[in-house]
Parts: C-alpha cells; sequence; structure tokens
C-alpha cells in the first residue's frame, strides 16, 4: 500500500511539472505592446537576425510578416508617410499625423519633441521610417498626435 502512494504521489508531481512546462511553453513572447495612446516595440534580433543595415521600415515588414502588428503607409514620393498602424489612422484633415519617438541617442532629438512612455522618456527621432536605423534594444514608440 505505501508502495502504490508513493507511486501515486511521484505520478501526480510529474503530471504538475508537466503541466506547468506545457503551460510556459506555449506562451507566446509579445513583441508589440500598445495601449490608448500608443504603439511601442524593441528592437530584437527574434523578428530579424541580422540588423545590419537595416531601417525602422524593414523591422515594420517584419513584423507584420510574422502577424505582430499592421501598418500602412502611402507614397509620398521621395518617402512613405505612416497612415495606419494596428487600425489606428491618424486624420491629416484633422492635422494629425504618427510621431515616432525612440530611446537611441544617436538618432533622436528632444529638440523636436519628447514623449513619456511607461514612465521613460524617449525623443523624437531625426529619420522617417525609411531611412531610421534600428539597433538591438532601442525602443520605438509611436503615438498620433498633430502639429501646434
Amino acid at each position: 500500500m505505501k508502495k502504490l502512494t508513493k507511486i501515486l504521489s511521484v505520478l501526480v508531481v510529474l503530471t504538475l511539472l508537466v503541466s506547468a512546462f506545457a503551460l510556459f511553453a506555449c506562451q507566446k513572447k509579445t513583441y508589440v505592446q500598445q495601449t490608448e495612446t500608443a504603439i511601442a516595440f524593441t528592437i530584437d534580433t527574434d523578428i530579424i537576425s541580422d540588423l545590419s543595415g537595416k531601417k525602422l521600415v524593414d523591422y515594420l515588414n517584419a513584423l507584420q510578416d510574422k502577424g505582430e502588428l499592421t501598418y500602412k503607409a502611402q507614397n509620398m514620393g521621395t518617402y512613405n508617410m505612416l497612415m495606419t498602424i494596428n487600425d489606428r489612422t491618424a486624420d491629416a484633415t484633422k492635422g494629425e499625423y504618427w510621431f515616432i519617438y525612440a530611446d537611441d541617442e544617436e538618432n533622436t532629438t528632444p529638440t523636436w519633441g519628447e514623449y513619456e512612455f511607461e514612465g521613460k522618456k524617449y525623443y523624437s527621432t531625426n529619420y522617417g521610417i525609411d531611412d531610421m536605423p534600428i539597433k538591438e534594444g532601442v525602443t520605438f514608440v509611436f503615438m498620433i498626435s498633430s502639429y501646434s
């Protein structure tokens, strides 16, 4: 009887361990964070393994290909202007545009604006999506605003 109780105890423990492992193994990593006012993500080599020479538009395309976000940009001749991200559209008739902020000191400037997101300050990027270089660990924050 004691042997059977021991075997059952071991089986219960093993079942719990396997269940816990399966639960954690099946959880999908979230790459894009969305709040009511912003959409943010941190450059991760899980999305693009080789970042050399890549721009923000390449990362947006990779996120879209992996089903992490959707976006639409309009070709303005020499550049692409963000119009919609995850079904949020900037209404140019109301003076609304997508603003891009990042924590990349080399490629941002506080002169053009800053945005606080989750207690951290991000600064306006020096480039649009076509020309903005990306580096692992840099966080980008997109938000709709209007020029004053």
